[in-house]
């Protein structure tokens, strides 16, 4: 029985090999395995999945931004402020969900965009081409 990692590879209706596995296997076979396995493990390696490492306590990141949002544990920075009561967050996220929970009813927050356009009041006339008034009774 061969183990790599949590796979085991087994022969099922035959004796096992014996003791010896590598003496077994073909070489070929055998370094083609050591080679995969050894592939696999480099691809594992931390510094290359995870590149961007926080420069305080070494913890290390895929993403750069994430790197920097982390950071900001270490430095208390709090980028994102709210315009109307002055509460700092360190992600922007965080403070756009502050606003929906604390400032949606507040009339004088500035709105992004201006309310949604609203239709006329049906009325029981209304013009024709020539701009003369009819009226549907």
């Amino acid at each position: 029985m061969l183990v790599l990692g949590r796979r085991v590879f087994g022969w099922e209706g035959a004796e096992p090999p014996g003791d010896d596995l590598a003496k077994q296997l073909s070489s070929a076979l055998f370094q083609g395995l050591m080679a995969a396995l050894n592939y696999h493990m480099v691809s594992l390696d931390e510094e290359t999945l995870r590149p961007h490492q926080c420069i305080y306590c070494g913890r290390r990141f895929k993403r750069k931004d994430h790197r920097i949002e982390h950071e900001r544990i270490h430095t208390g920075e709090r980028p994102y402020a709210c315009r109307l009561c002055g509460r700092a967050f360190v992600q922007k996220h965080q403070l756009m969900s502050h606003v929906r929970r604390k400032h949606a009813t507040d009339p004088t927050f500035p709105r992004p965009y201006p309310p949604a356009h609203q239709p006329p009041a049906p009325s029981s006339s209304h013009q024709n081409r020539s701009g003369d008034q009819q009226s549907h009774y």
